[in-house]
């Protein structure tokens, strides 16, 4: 079988690093491919690297656009898609060879496959071609454990059924957790299929200066907005998940209040943000089912804003992003 494959690669202003993300998807085992750049309204040499490695394959189709953001670029992606599958690939990261080969094999009657995440420092690094065996969970498993935070939330790195995306689409203007709200309502409009989930390391994850993950809060609440719609999708599909779904708006506010922290921002903006967001977290009462880390935040956040602040800094002073990666990694493995 040789089905089409749709890869999808949002880019805004990563001329620099866009040239690795798309050769290594251009060399993959697995040759029947679409890829589509979407340049999302760059203001550098984006849209002109696109268009120079259209002219290299013609397997490269290129959508310019207004920017709208990743959501936006990745809507026009799924919309201009013709492949039975649909892959994403962050421009500035870079995948394993057999990549596509190993994850289409096992999606087959599935409604997603997954593999796991690497946090690369170069684009020189050498992926291990290990066995990994994959391992089979219902996509209502997967949903229930992905409002509970112990499972993978980012969409790159798996490969998605075209016919039951459907009319699904990310949400337009968000530019935190959207992913997490897209896979989230996608594991539960196709419950009763399967995830194929392996341990292997296939997918190149580089975190640079400027990165969407490195950014520190600019006054978006997208987090906690995208938690406020999984609790009313979890309320209507699985209202048994309430105290699970309660909790993930509480990890929600608490995230942004230490992103708010962490910016070191002084202004009015930012100080009645964390107020009115601290409000909101002791609104909700805390759920009996979660997390030690959870309870720790929210039972300090209860204390006064000089521990919790405390707390805070002291926790990314002692953990660096690389044993964070880890901790997150060791998470999803469980």
């Amino acid at each position: 079988m040789n089905e089409l494959v749709s890869i999808i690669i949002p880019a805004y202003n990563i001329s620099s690093y866009l040239i690795y993300s798309v050769d290594c998807v251009r060399k993959q085992t697995y040759h029947n491919l679409e890829i589509i750049l979407v340049d999302d309204g760059s203001s550098d040499n984006t849209l002109s690297q696109c268009q120079r490695l259209a002219n290299k394959d013609t397997r490269i189709k290129v959508i310019h656009q207004p920017n709208g953001g990743v959501s936006s670029a990745r809507n026009t992606g799924l919309d201009a898609a013709q492949g039975e599958y649909i892959i994403f690939v962050d421009g500035d990261d870079i995948v394993a060879p057999y990549y596509v080969e190993k994850l289409i094999y096992a999606v087959r009657g599935k409604a997603l496959s997954m593999c796991m995440h690497v946090r690369i420092n170069d684009y020189n690094y050498n992926f291990q071609d290990t066995y990994e065996e994959y391992k089979s969970f219902s996509a209502e498993e997967c949903a229930k454990r992905l409002i509970e935070g112990n499972f993978p939330v980012c969409v790159c790195g798996g490969a998605f059924c075209k016919s039951k995306i459907g009319e699904l689409r990310f949400p337009v203007g968000i530019r935190n957790n959207e992913d997490k709200f897209f896979l989230y309502s996608y594991l539960l409009n196709n419950s009763n299929d399967e995830v194929a989930f392996t341990n292997q390391k296939m997918y190149g994850y580089y975190i640079r200066e400027g990165s969407s993950t490195r950014s520190v809060w600019n006054g978006s609440r997208d987090t906690i907005e995208m938690a406020d719609k999984m609790h009313e999708l979890t309320l209507d599909n699985h209202p048994e998940w309430m105290e699970r779904s309660q909790a993930n708006r509480i990890a929600a506010r608490i995230n942004t209040l230490k992103a708010i922290i962490l910016s070191n921002r002084k202004d009015l903006i930012s100080k009645q943000a964390y107020q009115k967001i601290k409000k909101e977290v002791l609104a909700i009462p805390l759920p009996e089912v979660v997390g030690k880390t959870l309870k720790v935040s929210y039972t300090t956040l209860k204390m006064g804003d000089f521990s919790f602040r405390l707390l805070v800094k002291g926790y990314y002073w002692l953990m660096t992003d690389r044993m964070r990666f880890r901790r997150n990694e060791k998470l999803v493995r469980q």
